[in-house]
């Protein structure tokens, strides 16, 4: 019997991931926002001050944004100006994580996507940059100490939404011949016994 159940767990797993693929939607731009973090801008609430300073920079508060329909945002944050700033990106006042760390002057600048499920209506986002916290004391990521010419520093933060995913009809029809077709299957191997 635990043989069964092992292998409808996994056609279960088989089921969830076909219903979970979006159907071919673009997404939907909502905002394209250049911002100045800064050491005099409030960090948001629940931030992680990571550095010895203490001192973790914000965008000066939360910016609202209107998502059009329930489905799946997408925040986008990338450095712009000086290589070695790390972001610390909010979405309704729950962090969604942290860009991609790099050293100090490194060959890239700090990027990362986050995406979170938000309902339609009223939302807002904030960053905040780990790396003012670091000012004066040395880089965790590499490169030296953190100069004071890294405040304030420029981010672009972008949105997007995506529809939430809807199965098309002819998927419900596959799923469920494919579950009368299992339970067929298992009714004759256990007729057998």
């Amino acid at each position: 019997m635990d043989r069964l159940n092992k292998k409808y767990s996994h056609t279960a797993v088989v089921i969830v991931a076909t219903l979970s693929i979006v159907a071919a939607a673009n997404a939907e731009p909502i905002f394209d926002y250049q911002a100045i973090v800064s050491a005099a801008n409030p960090a948001p609430a629940g931030s992680l001050a990571l550095g010895p300073d203490g001192a973790v920079g914000g965008i000066g508060g939360p910016v609202s944004f209107t998502m059009p329909y329930s489905g799946i945002f997408t925040l986008s944050v990338g450095d712009c100006c000086l290589v070695g700033d790390v972001y610390q990106a909010f979405v309704d006042g729950r962090s969604l994580g942290f860009t991609k760390a790099v050293p100090l002057y490194g060959p890239q600048y700090s990027t990362g996507t986050f995406t979170a499920f938000l309902s339609a209506g009223r939302h807002t986002f904030d960053i905040e940059d780990q790396i003012l916290s670091y000012i004066g004391y040395s880089d965790p990521y590499g490169g030296g100490t953190v100069p004071t010419v890294f405040s304030p520093a420029g981010v672009g933060v972008t949105g997007s939404a995506s529809p939430a995913p809807t199965p098309e009809p002819g998927t419900y029809s596959l799923i469920g011949f494919g579950l009368v077709g299992a339970s067929l299957v298992r009714k004759r191997r256990l007729g057998r016994k």
